[in-house]
């Protein structure tokens, strides 16, 4: 999933749970039906990345399975769990 179809997908939630226009503008820094990019989710999006935080699917993907599968007696889950994250789908 790119970033833009998470940004969609983020407008759209908020539009579902009756977030006001005027304030969903605020948030985007624009109109996005005027096509001005949603400024303020991508930033959002940026500082979590910042503090070390990603967006990943509920459900792992293969790849991220296929990561997370080490084959040594002794493993650490936090090895793992990074095998997984590293492994999620790239954001474009």
């Amino acid at each position: 999933m790119t970033r833009d179809e998470i940004v969609a997908i983020m407008l759209a939630g908020m539009a579902q749970h009756g977030v006001r226009t005027d304030i969903m503008e605020h948030l985007t820094l624009g109109n996005p039906d005027w096509g001005t990019p949603p400024k303020g989710i991508y930033a959002a999006l940026a500082a979590l990345e910042a503090r070390g935080m990603v967006v990943v699917p509920v459900e792992p993907t293969e790849a991220m399975k296929a990561a997370g599968w080490i084959d040594k007696e002794d493993v650490n889950p936090a090895d793992i769990y990074c095998a997984m994250l590293a492994a999620r789908p790239e954001q474009e």
